[in-house]
Protein backbone atom coordinates (compact mmCIF):
# COMPACT_ATOMS: atom_id res chain seq x y z
CA UNK A 1 0.00 0.00 0.00
CA UNK A 2 1.30 3.51 -0.53
CA UNK A 3 0.70 6.71 1.22
CA UNK A 4 -1.82 8.57 -0.45
CA UNK A 5 -0.66 12.15 -0.10
CA UNK A 6 2.94 11.30 -0.41
CA UNK A 7 3.23 7.66 -2.07
CA UNK A 8 5.34 6.33 0.82
CA UNK A 9 4.85 2.81 2.44
CA UNK A 10 1.41 3.10 3.95
CA UNK A 11 1.30 1.83 7.43
CA UNK A 12 -2.59 2.84 8.56
CA UNK A 13 -6.25 3.27 6.59
CA UNK A 14 -8.38 5.46 8.03
CA UNK A 15 -11.29 7.64 6.43
CA UNK A 16 -11.09 5.88 3.02
CA UNK A 17 -7.24 7.07 2.81
CA UNK A 18 -3.77 5.15 3.06
CA UNK A 19 -1.84 7.19 5.35
CA UNK A 20 2.14 6.68 6.28
CA UNK A 21 3.49 7.23 9.59
CA UNK A 22 4.69 10.90 8.84
CA UNK A 23 1.76 12.41 6.76
CA UNK A 24 -0.93 10.39 9.69
CA UNK A 25 1.18 12.35 12.36
CA UNK A 26 1.23 15.50 10.86
CA UNK A 27 -3.14 15.20 9.93
CA UNK A 28 -3.44 13.81 13.77
CA UNK A 29 -1.67 16.70 15.30
CA UNK A 30 -3.44 19.42 12.99
CA UNK A 31 -6.97 17.78 13.50
CA UNK A 32 -6.43 18.27 17.58
CA UNK A 33 -4.61 22.05 16.81
CA UNK A 34 -7.42 23.02 14.76
CA UNK A 35 -10.52 21.19 17.12
CA UNK A 36 -8.51 23.75 19.61
CA UNK A 37 -8.49 26.77 17.57
CA UNK A 38 -11.95 26.53 15.86
CA UNK A 39 -13.69 26.38 19.67
CA UNK A 40 -11.52 28.69 21.00
CA UNK A 41 -10.68 26.04 23.92
CA UNK A 42 -7.55 27.30 25.15
CA UNK A 43 -4.27 28.49 24.15
CA UNK A 44 -0.60 28.12 24.67
CA UNK A 45 -0.40 30.35 28.25
CA UNK A 46 -3.50 28.73 29.20
CA UNK A 47 -2.82 26.00 32.37
CA UNK A 48 -4.24 22.44 31.31
CA UNK A 49 -5.84 20.11 33.55
CA UNK A 50 -5.44 16.94 31.10
CA UNK A 51 -7.51 13.81 32.76
CA UNK A 52 -5.95 10.55 31.89
CA UNK A 53 -7.08 6.69 32.34
CA UNK A 54 -4.25 4.89 31.23
CA UNK A 55 -6.31 3.80 27.58
CA UNK A 56 -5.23 5.17 24.42
CA UNK A 57 -7.30 8.33 23.80
CA UNK A 58 -6.49 10.14 27.09
CA UNK A 59 -2.36 9.13 26.31
CA UNK A 60 -2.63 9.94 23.23
CA UNK A 61 -4.70 13.61 23.63
CA UNK A 62 -2.03 14.57 26.50
CA UNK A 63 1.14 13.03 24.23
CA UNK A 64 -0.50 15.40 21.27
CA UNK A 65 -1.02 18.60 23.67
CA UNK A 66 2.80 18.68 25.06
CA UNK A 67 4.07 17.88 21.47
CA UNK A 68 1.77 20.81 20.43
CA UNK A 69 3.76 23.01 22.92
CA UNK A 70 0.97 23.42 25.43
CA UNK A 71 0.97 23.83 29.47
CA UNK A 72 -0.40 20.75 30.63
CA UNK A 73 -0.59 18.45 34.19
CA UNK A 74 -2.31 15.38 33.87
CA UNK A 75 -4.45 14.31 36.57
CA UNK A 76 -4.94 10.47 37.14
CA UNK A 77 -8.20 9.39 39.40
CA UNK A 78 -7.00 5.99 41.23
CA UNK A 79 -10.35 4.55 41.77
CA UNK A 80 -9.76 2.05 44.15
CA UNK A 81 -11.51 -1.05 42.47
CA UNK A 82 -9.22 -4.47 43.48
CA UNK A 83 -7.15 -5.63 41.05
CA UNK A 84 -7.49 -3.19 38.43
CA UNK A 85 -6.53 0.21 39.89
CA UNK A 86 -2.82 -0.51 41.21
CA UNK A 87 -1.79 -1.89 37.64
CA UNK A 88 -3.80 1.10 35.35
CA UNK A 89 -1.78 3.64 37.49
CA UNK A 90 1.16 1.87 36.76
CA UNK A 91 0.95 2.27 33.25
CA UNK A 92 -0.08 5.74 33.78
CA UNK A 93 3.52 6.52 35.44
CA UNK A 94 4.90 5.27 32.39
CA UNK A 95 2.97 7.31 30.04
CA UNK A 96 3.84 10.75 32.12
CA UNK A 97 7.75 9.89 31.92
CA UNK A 98 7.23 8.96 28.12
CA UNK A 99 5.30 12.60 27.29
CA UNK A 100 7.22 14.36 30.04
CA UNK A 101 4.32 15.79 32.10
CA UNK A 102 3.73 16.44 35.85
CA UNK A 103 1.15 13.53 36.97
CA UNK A 104 -0.76 14.35 40.24
CA UNK A 105 -3.14 11.03 40.96
CA UNK A 106 -5.90 11.66 43.23
CA UNK A 107 -6.72 8.67 45.27
CA UNK A 108 -10.77 7.44 46.09
CA UNK A 109 -9.60 5.99 49.25
CA UNK A 110 -8.78 9.13 50.52
CA UNK A 111 -12.79 9.88 50.71
CA UNK A 112 -13.57 6.45 51.84
CA UNK A 113 -14.82 5.19 48.90
CA UNK A 114 -14.56 3.30 46.09
CA UNK A 115 -16.44 2.20 43.01
CA UNK A 116 -19.42 -0.21 43.61
CA UNK A 117 -22.84 -0.17 43.10
CA UNK A 118 -24.65 2.09 45.31
CA UNK A 119 -28.24 1.84 45.83
CA UNK A 120 -29.99 2.07 42.38
CA UNK A 121 -26.85 3.94 40.67
CA UNK A 122 -24.86 0.94 38.52
CA UNK A 123 -21.41 0.89 39.17
CA UNK A 124 -20.27 3.12 35.94
CA UNK A 125 -22.93 5.87 36.94
CA UNK A 126 -21.03 5.65 40.58
CA UNK A 127 -18.01 5.96 39.21
CA UNK A 128 -18.75 9.13 36.50
CA UNK A 129 -19.96 11.14 39.30
CA UNK A 130 -16.55 10.29 41.47
CA UNK A 131 -14.52 11.43 38.65
CA UNK A 132 -16.40 14.73 37.34
CA UNK A 133 -16.13 15.98 40.66
CA UNK A 134 -12.45 15.27 41.37
CA UNK A 135 -11.31 16.47 38.13
CA UNK A 136 -13.16 19.98 38.82
CA UNK A 137 -12.42 20.18 42.30
CA UNK A 138 -8.47 19.38 41.07
CA UNK A 139 -8.77 21.85 38.51
CA UNK A 140 -10.27 24.32 40.65
CA UNK A 141 -8.26 24.24 43.69
CA UNK A 142 -5.01 24.37 41.78
CA UNK A 143 -5.98 27.34 39.22
CA UNK A 144 -6.48 25.68 35.94
CA UNK A 145 -8.42 27.20 33.39
CA UNK A 146 -9.63 24.16 31.42
CA UNK A 147 -10.16 20.48 31.85
CA UNK A 148 -9.22 18.11 28.45
CA UNK A 149 -10.60 14.68 28.26
CA UNK A 150 -10.15 12.12 25.72
CA UNK A 151 -13.62 11.86 24.41
CA UNK A 152 -13.54 11.14 20.59
CA UNK A 153 -16.17 11.28 18.05
CA UNK A 154 -16.82 7.33 18.87
CA UNK A 155 -17.95 8.35 22.39
CA UNK A 156 -19.76 11.79 21.41
CA UNK A 157 -21.85 9.57 19.40
CA UNK A 158 -22.52 6.83 21.62
CA UNK A 159 -23.74 9.46 24.30
CA UNK A 160 -25.77 11.19 21.39
CA UNK A 161 -27.48 7.77 20.39
CA UNK A 162 -28.64 7.55 24.17
CA UNK A 163 -29.75 10.70 24.56
CA UNK A 164 -31.76 10.61 21.33
CA UNK A 165 -33.33 7.21 22.88
CA UNK A 166 -34.31 8.68 26.20
CA UNK A 167 -35.03 12.92 24.63
CA UNK A 168 -32.23 13.61 27.35
CA UNK A 169 -31.75 17.50 26.01
CA UNK A 170 -29.48 18.39 28.99
CA UNK A 171 -27.18 15.84 27.99
CA UNK A 172 -27.52 16.66 24.43
CA UNK A 173 -26.05 20.03 25.65
CA UNK A 174 -22.95 19.09 26.89
CA UNK A 175 -21.97 17.06 23.65
CA UNK A 176 -20.03 20.33 22.05
CA UNK A 177 -16.30 19.74 22.09
CA UNK A 178 -16.18 22.92 24.46
CA UNK A 179 -18.54 23.30 27.39
CA UNK A 180 -17.46 27.36 28.57
CA UNK A 181 -18.70 27.95 32.10
CA UNK A 182 -19.73 31.36 34.13
CA UNK A 183 -20.30 29.33 37.22
CA UNK A 184 -17.83 29.57 40.11
CA UNK A 185 -15.81 26.66 41.00
CA UNK A 186 -17.11 24.94 37.77
CA UNK A 187 -14.05 24.60 35.10
CA UNK A 188 -14.59 24.59 31.23
CA UNK A 189 -14.66 21.12 29.96
CA UNK A 190 -12.92 20.77 26.35
CA UNK A 191 -12.31 17.84 24.03
CA UNK A 192 -9.84 17.92 21.80
CA UNK A 193 -10.37 14.40 19.85
CA UNK A 194 -13.70 15.48 19.25
CA UNK A 195 -13.67 14.67 15.49
CA UNK A 196 -10.82 11.59 15.63
CA UNK A 197 -11.54 8.38 15.72
CA UNK A 198 -11.00 5.60 18.56
CA UNK A 199 -8.71 4.15 16.26
CA UNK A 200 -6.74 6.93 15.11
CA UNK A 201 -6.22 7.44 18.98
CA UNK A 202 -4.86 4.24 19.39
CA UNK A 203 -2.69 4.24 16.35
CA UNK A 204 -0.78 7.25 17.46
CA UNK A 205 -0.50 6.44 20.88
CA UNK A 206 1.50 2.91 19.04
CA UNK A 207 3.32 4.79 16.56
CA UNK A 208 4.94 7.23 19.74
CA UNK A 209 5.96 3.89 22.30
CA UNK A 210 2.82 5.31 24.79
CA UNK A 211 2.02 1.82 26.78
CA UNK A 212 -1.80 1.07 27.01
CA UNK A 213 -3.33 -0.49 30.06
CA UNK A 214 -4.46 -3.95 29.61
CA UNK A 215 -6.29 -4.73 32.47
CA UNK A 216 -9.77 -5.01 32.33
CA UNK A 217 -12.18 -2.91 34.92
CA UNK A 218 -14.44 -5.51 36.58
CA UNK A 219 -17.75 -3.25 35.50
CA UNK A 220 -16.98 -2.88 31.93
CA UNK A 221 -19.59 -5.19 31.10
CA UNK A 222 -22.14 -2.49 32.87
CA UNK A 223 -20.55 0.36 30.41
CA UNK A 224 -23.64 1.75 28.30
CA UNK A 225 -20.97 3.39 26.30
CA UNK A 226 -19.38 0.23 24.82
CA UNK A 227 -22.75 -1.07 24.19
CA UNK A 228 -24.22 1.90 22.22
CA UNK A 229 -20.76 2.23 20.47
CA UNK A 230 -21.62 -1.43 19.04
CA UNK A 231 -25.23 -1.12 18.39
CA UNK A 232 -24.33 2.66 16.56
CA UNK A 233 -21.69 0.32 14.05
CA UNK A 234 -24.73 -2.26 13.23
CA UNK A 235 -26.87 0.52 11.84
CA UNK A 236 -24.24 1.97 10.04
CA UNK A 237 -20.24 0.52 9.83
CA UNK A 238 -18.92 3.56 8.23
CA UNK A 239 -16.50 5.86 9.76
CA UNK A 240 -17.98 8.62 7.67
CA UNK A 241 -21.21 7.72 9.23
CA UNK A 242 -20.39 9.10 12.71
CA UNK A 243 -18.28 12.13 11.91
CA UNK A 244 -21.33 13.68 9.36
CA UNK A 245 -23.82 12.70 12.16
CA UNK A 246 -21.65 14.33 14.87
CA UNK A 247 -21.43 17.47 12.66
CA UNK A 248 -24.73 17.21 11.94
CA UNK A 249 -25.99 17.64 15.57
CA UNK A 250 -23.20 20.73 16.17
CA UNK A 251 -25.04 22.54 12.83
CA UNK A 252 -28.59 21.89 14.09
CA UNK A 253 -28.81 21.70 17.75
CA UNK A 254 -29.41 24.99 19.55
CA UNK A 255 -27.15 24.64 21.89
CA UNK A 256 -27.81 27.05 24.78
CA UNK A 257 -25.59 28.17 27.99
CA UNK A 258 -26.33 26.47 31.31
CA UNK A 259 -29.59 28.02 32.51
CA UNK A 260 -29.92 25.67 35.59
CA UNK A 261 -30.19 28.20 38.98
CA UNK A 262 -26.54 26.69 40.70
CA UNK A 263 -25.97 27.26 44.88
CA UNK A 264 -23.08 25.76 47.05
CA UNK A 265 -23.31 22.48 48.45
CA UNK A 266 -24.26 22.61 52.03
CA UNK A 267 -21.29 19.49 52.61
CA UNK A 268 -18.86 20.82 49.95
CA UNK A 269 -19.43 23.86 48.63
CA UNK A 270 -19.08 23.41 45.16
CA UNK A 271 -21.45 23.87 42.77
CA UNK A 272 -25.03 22.16 42.83
CA UNK A 273 -28.43 22.23 41.77
CA UNK A 274 -30.05 20.79 44.34
CA UNK A 275 -28.51 21.08 48.31
CA UNK A 276 -26.57 19.09 48.28
CA UNK A 277 -23.92 17.64 45.27
CA UNK A 278 -24.05 14.31 43.54
CA UNK A 279 -21.09 12.95 45.02
CA UNK A 280 -21.98 14.29 48.62
CA UNK A 281 -24.79 12.43 47.97
CA UNK A 282 -23.52 9.27 46.91
CA UNK A 283 -20.68 9.09 49.34
CA UNK A 284 -23.72 9.52 52.35
CA UNK A 285 -25.10 6.77 50.77
CA UNK A 286 -21.85 4.62 50.40
CA UNK A 287 -21.51 5.36 54.50
CA UNK A 288 -24.82 4.31 54.98
CA UNK A 289 -24.15 1.00 52.99
CA UNK A 290 -21.42 0.41 54.76
CA UNK A 291 -22.33 0.59 58.15
CA UNK A 292 -22.82 -2.92 59.97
Amino acid sequence: MQCKLCGREAVFKSRGIRWCRDCFEKFYLKKVEDTISKYRMFNKDSKVCVAVSGGEDSAALAHALKRLGYNITLLHIHLNIEGYSDQVLEIVEKQAEIIGAPLHVEYLEKYGLKVQRVGYRPPCAVCGVFKRYLMNKFACENNFDVICTGHTIDDLTAFLFSAILTWDIDTMNKLRPFQPSSVENLKPKAKPLAFLLDKENAFYAKLNGLPIADAKCPFELTSKVKLYKKRLRRIDPRESFRLRWYKVFLNNFPFREESRSFKKCMVCGFPTVADKCSFCRIKELFQRYQTP
